[in-house]
C-alpha cells in the first residue's frame, strides 16, 4: 500500500516540511504497537518546529513527524495490545522521536498514546483539539497541581489551547480569570457553558492586566497562570503590535504568595543582551 508523508526534515539547520510519496513503514509491529489509518491530523506550527532544532541541536534527527495529533481507524495491532481493537475509532499524539509522521495515510504508535473516540465525534475535531488538550491537563494537573477553589489566570483564553484550559479549570472548581485581546474574544468566552467567572479585555493600547487582576482578587493575585507565551520586557515597537504578549515582569506581579506560573515560552530563560558579561561590565 501506498503510504504518502509529510516529515519535518533536517536540512542546513533547521527544520523544513517535505513530502514522501511512498514513505515505508516496518510490516512486523512491535508488541505493544498500533498501525493506524489516520483520517485526520494537525499539522505543528512553526514553533514546534523552532523547538525541534533546540531539542535536536546536538544531534539532529534528520526526519521528524509534522504532525503529533491525529484520528484514524486501527487497522493492525501487536501481539500485546489491549487497549484497543482493530476497527477501533481512535485519536492519539506521536511522541517526537517517533520513526513515523501523522500527516500521512498510516502511522504506527504505542497503545499507550491512544484513546478510542465515540462515534458520534468527528475525526477533524478530535484531531484539533487533542494536543491542546492533553496540553491543558498537564498544564493544570502536572505542573500547576491545581485544586478546587483556587483563582486561575489564563492568558490568550480565546485560543484552542486558551479556551480548553478555561473550560478544565471551571470543571475542577477553579475560579477562572481569563483575558483576551478584543471583543470578539470576549464574546467566545461568553458562549461557553460555563463561562470565566471574570473576562479582562486588554489591547496594546493600554496596560491593564496587572490593575485588573489586583482589582479582582483584592490585591491578593491569582494562586496560577497559564499563559500562552511573555516577552522578555517592554518595548517601544509594542505600541504599533496589535497581539502584545505580556512581560515576566507583569506575570509575576499578579501571582499571589505561592503561586505558580506555567509558561509556553521555551526560551523564557535564555540570556538576553542586558544579562551578557559584556553588558555587565558597561554598566560597572
Amino acid at each position: 500500500m501506498q503510504n504518502r508523508a509529510i516529515f519535518n526534515e533536517f536540512k542546513e539547520h533547521s527544520y523544513t516540511f517535505v513530502l514522501y510519496e511512498n514513505f515505508e513503514l516496518p510490516l512486523k509491529l512491535g508488541d505493544h504497537d498500533v498501525r493506524v489509518d489516520v483520517r485526520a491530523c494537525a499539522v505543528s506550527c512553526d514553533a514546534s518546529r523552532q523547538a525541534f532544532t533546540e531539542l535536536f541541536l546536538k544531534k539532529p534527527k534528520v526526519l521528524l513527524t509534522a504532525s503529533s495529533s491525529f484520528a484514524g481507524v486501527v487497522n493492525e495491532i501487536g501481539s500485546a495490545v489491549t487497549r484497543v481493537k482493530v476497527g477501533n475509532r481512535v485519536a492519539g499524539i506521536l511522541p517526537l522521536d517517533a520513526d513515523s509522521s501523522a500527516c500521512s495515510d498510516q502511522c504506527i504508535v504505542s497503545e499507550f498514546n491512544l484513546v478510542v473516540i465515540k462515534e458520534e465525534i468527528d475525526f477533524e475535531s478530535v484531531a484539533a483539539c487533542v494536543g491542546d488538550g492533553v496540553k491543558a491537563y498537564t498544564a493544570l494537573h502536572h505542573l500547576a497541581r491545581l485544586e478546587a477553589g483556587e483563582t486561575v489566570l489564563i492568558l490568550d483564553a480565546a485560543t484552542g489551547f486558551g479556551s480548553l484550559t478555561v473550560q478544565l479549570a471551571l470543571a475542577w472548581a477553579a475560579k477562572v480569570i481569563a483575558v483576551v485581546n478584543n471583543g470578539q474574544e470576549r464574546s467566545y468566552l461568553e458562549k461557553l457553558e460555563p463561562p470565566p467567572n471574570y473576562i479582562i479585555e486588554v489591547d496594546s493600547k493600554s496596560a491593564t492586566l496587572v490593575g485588573s487582576v489586583m482589582e479582582e482578587t483584592g490585591k491578593l493575585g491569582v494562586n496560577i497562570i497559564i499563559d500562552n507565551g511573555v516577552r522578555q520586557s517592554f518595548s517601544e515597537d509594542d505600541k504599533r503590535i496589535s497581539h502584545v504578549l505580556p512581560t515576566k515582569y507583569d506575570i509575576i506581579s499578579c501571582l499571589a504568595v505561592g503561586g505558580r506560573w506555567v509558561t509556553s515560552q521555551y526560551d523564557l530563560q535564555a540570556p538576553t543582551a542586558e544579562d551578557s558579561p559584556a553588558s555587565s561590565e558597561k554598566r560597572v
